[in-house]
């Protein structure tokens, strides 16, 4: 498939974001409070591991590729997923915000990282998959693997 200038740049972007999202990550002790705190913006970091210079960009980011696109692309860092499976985990949240969820109206993806457990799960809604190029997240979701898995995370 051969995809236009455009959304060449667009999955382009998508990477850039998802790698430095990933490469500034840090461990930390600290606890969620919640188990689905409200959304605050396209980075939400409830496990206090993205730098505010590194978060603002993302944001910047995101925010662009929605105004381009009409996709509204979401990141969440969570401390641990409390023993319940990234997947499912993953697809509570995205229900309840509504990103992600595979029966949301809006073109949307949701990635989720759970630090403690180093694993990451990326849903995306129905109406954003024609917009997708074949195999995206998945190889999206294989370089991010080596990044995750090299930890150690600082706290910001």
């Amino acid at each position: 498939m051969k995809l236009s200038p455009q959304r060449t740049i667009n999955w382009i972007l998508l990477f850039c974001c998802s790698a430095a999202l990933f490469l500034s990550l840090g461990i930390t002790q600290f606890a969620q409070t919640q188990k689905f705190p409200e959304r605050t913006g396209h980075v939400n970091d409830f496990a206090g591991v993205v730098n505010e210079q590194t978060r603002q960009q993302l944001e910047n980011v995101l925010a662009n590729l929605k105004l381009k696109t009409g996709i509204e692309f979401d990141v969440v860092t969570v401390q641990s997923t409390e023993g319940q499976d990234i997947s499912d985990f993953s697809l509570q949240l995205a229900r309840t915000w509504n990103v992600g969820a595979r029966t949301s109206v809006k073109k949307s993806l949701l990635l989720v990282l759970a630090v403690n457990e180093k694993t990451t799960f990326t849903r995306f809604s129905r109406s954003v998959q024609n917009d997708l190029p074949e195999g995206v997240l998945g190889e999206m979701g294989q370089r991010m693997r080596a990044l995750v898995d090299a930890g150690p995370f600082e706290r910001r």
